[in-house]
């Protein structure tokens, strides 16, 4: 026949690529199919020879899952074959045939559509660390003695699952639908496909994270009660490019009247600990209303430094004609009529370099909030001092960057209480020392905003002369900052 001779052109690369055992099983089969459906078993043969070759000892296991179809589902064999390279690249090696054998086995419980069952399987699989999977499966497993239909429902969950909890605490979640699967197999199925309010639940018990909608009315009182002041409390994702503060863009930042927080937080092992840190973040944000972040005046007097603002404006705009024009008197001659609509815009324009000011001013006001914070609010200086060191630990190296942004991270550094161990590039340490005096007359209780405008000028000097090159690893040293 034109199958036996097709199957004699296809023989030596089989013999060639595959065990004898394995080609005997393989001719088996498609006999076996031949006389089911003679395209085909000729279709599946030329699939064979393409795919069963890149197979290691799951080929055994997969022939015998194609063996079980032929007794029910034999038109299913095809798709096996064709989705069989994919849906095995996601599987760890040493678990390739145990998930095939679960398969097999949820085929002779009479599950169909054994390649679609390869393909999500493999897929959810796929998303955990290799190293999870053999417990993952041994889970499955488990379901297989109970109920076969529950293995496609908790693998299928799995991602969103996962997504709650850590795998740690995977098994109390499983162990919980186990049991219910055994008193009541419909309840059990609706709690691995998590649509039923006892899995939902068991979650929310088990997991760490916290999300926003749960405690934004407590936070909305809270930042009220700071404030004195209408504030709406809302998610970051609609300020995500604004990045005010130390605390990063996708976490959270404030723009005047609004707080604006992430949607979860799962940055520890606990509900009250991740409720603590939306309480950092939240009194960080409202202090830029409470301690007058907006109420910036130009021509209000600071309280620890002397005034520089009205001097640098006249320079630069040339206002009296008895001082010479500065080097920024090309920004001067073409702003020098314009009327400025706010104190901070008029503030901002005395700056050629309007990105390293606008970093300056930041970092140094967000200093001086944080340090007011902790005199004012003394009962949430333990967690407000935690979340500083964690977003310390998570700050990149100083040394991996450019001089001038180096000792603009300084900056960073000193708002978030660090002034031991900094590396500073060699021939600045004048200049970081200088940097650390200025923002540490930020943190008398009576420094204000315009101390913060203040102590921006004066910081802007120091870095907008220093180049922004690479320095040699060799060409850095540790230094302390102490009072």
């Amino acid at each position: 026949s034109t199958l036996a001779s097709k199957f004699f052109d296809v023989s030596p690369s089989l013999i060639r690529n595959l065990s004898f055992w394995d080609v005997e099983v393989f001719a088996g089969l498609i006999e076996t199919m031949s006389t089911k459906s003679y395209d085909l078993a000729s279709e599946c043969l030329s699939l064979g020879e393409q795919t069963l070759p890149t197979m290691g000892r799951e080929r055994e296991a997969f022939l015998s899952l194609c063996r079980t179809l032929t007794e029910s589902t034999w038109r299913e064999i095809k798709a096996c074959f064709e989705v069989s390279a994919k849906a095995l690249g996601e599987i760890e090696e040493s678990q390739k045939g145990r998930f095939i054998r679960l398969a097999e086995q949820l085929a002779k419980g009479g599950a169909r559509d054994s390649s679609a069952f390869l393909v999500r399987g493999s897929t959810s699989l796929g998303k955990v660390q290799p190293s999870a999977q053999q417990h993952i499966l041994d889970l499955c497993e488990t379901l297989l003695t109970i109920s076969p239909q529950a293995v496609n429902s908790l693998l299928k969950s799995l991602d969103y699952v996962l997504g709650r909890i850590t795998p740690a605490q995977l098994d109390a979640w499983f162990r919980q639908g186990a049991m219910l699967l055994q008193d009541n197999e419909e309840g059990g199925l609706a709690y691995f496909r998590v649509e039923s309010n006892t899995s939902e639940q068991v979650l929310e018990n088990l997991s760490s994270s916290l999300e926003l909608d749960r405690v934004k009315p407590i936070l909305l009182l809270y930042c009220l009660a700071l404030t004195g002041a209408d504030v709406e409390v809302t998610e970051s994702a609609e300020l995500v490019h604004k990045g005010i503060g130390w605390v990063s863009e996708d976490r959270a930042t404030t723009e005047g009247s609004r707080v604006f927080l992430p949607p979860m937080v799962d940055l520890y092992e606990s509900k009250d600990e991740n409720f603590g840190w939306y309480k950092v973040v939240s009194t960080h944000q409202v202090a830029h209303l409470e301690f007058g972040s907006f109420l910036f005046q130009f021509d209000l007097p600071s309280s620890n430094f002397r005034d520089k603002r009205s001097e640098r404006e006249s320079i630069l705009f040339n206002k009296d004609s008895s001082v010479p024009l500065s080097a920024e008197s090309d920004l001067a001659e073409s702003q020098s009529d314009v009327l400025w609509t706010t104190d901070m815009g008029r503030y901002f324009a005395l700056f050629n370099d309007r990105q390293l000011s606008l970093d300056c001013f930041t970092l140094l006001e967000d200093g001086r909030l944080d340090n007011r914070v902790m005199m004012e609010y003394p009962g949430i200086k333990r967690i407000y001092q935690r979340v500083q060191t964690n977003a310390l630990e998570k700050r990149p190296a100083m040394m991996e960057m450019p001089i001038r942004q180096a000792m603009v991270e300084l900056l960073v550094r000193f708002s978030l209480e660090q002034y031991k161990g900094l590396m500073i590039p060699k021939g600045y340490s004048k200049a970081a020392s200088v940097l650390a005096k200025i923002q540490r007359k930020l943190r008398d209780r009576e420094s204000n905003v315009e101390d913060s405008a203040e102590a921006t000028l004066r910081a802007y000097d120091i870095l907008s002369r220093i180049p922004n090159q690479e320095q040699p690893p060799e060409e850095w040293e540790s230094q302390d900052f102490d009072e």
